[in-house]
């Protein structure tokens, strides 16, 4: 054995060859010793496998990958369909947002954790249904969001919340934007409306995405409670006239999550390029041209013809069940995840969250305006949850 010459290669796939290059000398080595040889063998290859599936592991564990089998309990997100996402985020290449993706998501949900602590105990309060909104006060805020709109449309009154997020940049006096986030919380209160305020500093350009954490996620905020329907501002004026708990109803249509398709845009490139056109007249509509274009560009690439013309929704009213058998949590989270990966729209992000849902439509709603509307299931969820997209908020309001 001490005279043969071995020589073991490491191929890329993991396949290890061995040649014996003496066989003469080999065999006349002590059969002892030379038994020992193809269990080393063994044992490496296991040893190798063992720390792949480590790294593997590890992995799943960063980019939040999980078996679709387990995926309809925990706090889980389903596997993102837009692989290449998970090798660059979108705002990689933008000097002026650089590292706003891989900024540490603890820190934005840090910003809401005093409000949680108060959403919690309105939501064991609250058990049947709940309406809120998100009012943002920054520099960079349109005013749409922080404009007081209309009373809230709820038999409880302290079962209507407002969230209202003051953003104030260091360096910057903030005294303006405090004093307007009071002045417009007392009118807000006086209306009707609970009304939870969070303050912090920090770049004004992460306000829209620290915002976005109770629209996307209510289950954080209101987990006692059934029916949850949020409204932006300034739809509220356009509902008033109906119960929250009537409209929450209808736009869930028996599905656990409800919402309308967008009125105007029949792909998510014609959204894309809907938005870039506010931009003339809204100019903060966007914090990163360059976040949209490749958010788009990777949806286009990924999803089916159907896929992005089926999920064009109107994201400024819609309604879920949150605390049932069933809910809109798995979605929400998946919603959630698929917007804080770089991407600079929620809706635009809607695209792909119901894409790694596997969202099939299976019973149609009468509808003049594009080929979308109805209740779709999906094929990942065991529990099958449903999405319910309607014709127009007209139709049933």
């Amino acid at each position: 054995v001490q005279n043969a010459t071995h020589t073991l290669t490491c191929t890329q796939n993991a396949s290890y060859l061995l040649f014996l290059n003496d066989t003469p000398m080999l065999q006349r080595a002590n059969r002892k010793y030379a038994a020992i040889l193809p269990i080393a063998v063994v044992a490496l290859i296991f040893l190798i496998c063992a720390l792949i599936l480590s790294c593997w592991e590890g992995y799943v564990g960063t980019f939040g990958i999980a078996d679709p089998e387990t995926e309809a309990s925990g706090n889980k997100i389903l596997p993102r369909d837009l692989s290449s996402l998970h090798g660059r985020h979108c705002t990689e290449d933008d000097d002026t947002n650089r590292g706003r993706s891989t900024l540490p998501s603890k820190l934005l949900f840090s910003l809401w954790q005093s409000a949680v602590e108060e959403t919690v105990k309105i939501s064991s309060k609250c058990p049947d249904t709940i309406v809120y909104s998100v009012s943002v006060f920054s520099s960079r805020a349109e005013n749409h969001h922080i404009q007081h709109q209309a009373k809230p449309n709820i038999d409880k009154r302290y079962c209507a919340v407002l969230l209202i997020l003051t953003v104030t940049t260091e360096g910057e006096s903030g005294d303006a934007l405090i004093g307007a986030a009071e002045r417009s919380k007392t009118q807000f209160m006086r209306d009707g409306w609970t009304v939870i305020s969070a303050q912090d500093n920090l770049p004004a350009i992460l306000a829209r995405r620290a915002s976005r954490i109770p629209k996307l996620l209510p289950g954080l905020f209101f987990p006692d409670t059934k029916f949850v329907l949020y409204s932006d501002l300034k739809m509220l004026s356009r509902i008033q006239k109906m119960d929250a708990a009537t409209l929450a109803n209808k736009l869930l249509s028996g599905a656990q999550f409800g919402i309308v398709q967008h009125p105007s845009t029949a792909t998510v490139l014609a959204e894309s390029d809907f938005i870039k056109l506010g931009r003339t007249h809204r100019p903060t509509i966007l914090d990163s041209l360059d976040s949209l274009d490749i958010q788009v560009a990777l949806l286009r690439a990924k999803l089916t013809n159907l896929q992005q013309s089926s999920f064009g929704v109107e994201g400024q009213l819609f309604a879920r069940v949150i605390r049932n058998s069933t809910s809109s949590g798995l979605f929400d989270r998946t919603w959630f995840d698929e917007y804080t990966s770089g991407c600079d729209r929620d809706q635009i992000a809607f695209y792909g969250a119901a894409t790694r849902m596997k969202l099939e439509r299976f019973h149609k709603f009468p509808c003049d305006a594009f080929d979308r509307s109805g209740i779709y299931v999906s094929r990942f969820d065991s529990r099958k949850f449903t999405l319910a997209i309607h014709c127009s908020l007209e139709s049933f309001v």
